[in-house]
């Protein structure tokens, strides 16, 4: 199984190169980085890597930006995604709603 770790905004992966020294080297992982797919939209950059494992198992990892790529993604691998992982990430984009968060009471239900 290769886990895909897919980058925030930068596209870059740069923000998961910590993370790629303290994995073990027996993990099989690959490092997306938008600069190697043409597609600016989500479906076409989830299509282009998509076409890349479309004969492996995964477990996918999308960090901010990538969220909705890897919902994607999930949709085009189907059976072949073993897992999805979101890191600060979202799949749309926040209702205006959510602003009054900040200001709405917690209550706890019993």
């Amino acid at each position: 199984m290769k886990i895909i770790l897919l980058p925030g905004l930068d596209g870059t992966g740069y923000l998961f190169k910590n993370l790629m020294k303290e994995l073990p080297s027996t993990l099989s992982v690959e490092v997306i980085s938008y600069s190697s797919i043409s597609s600016l939209s989500y479906y076409g950059q989830a299509q282009e890597i998509a076409t890349l494992h479309s004969d492996e198992d995964v477990l996918i990892v999308g960090e901010s930006y990538s969220g909705r790529v890897a919902y994607e993604l999930c949709h085009l691998l189907g059976e072949r995604v073993k897992g999805l992982v979101f890191l600060a990430s979202f799949v749309s984009k926040p209702s205006i709603y959510s602003r009054l968060a900040s200001i709405v009471p917690i209550v706890h239900f019993p």
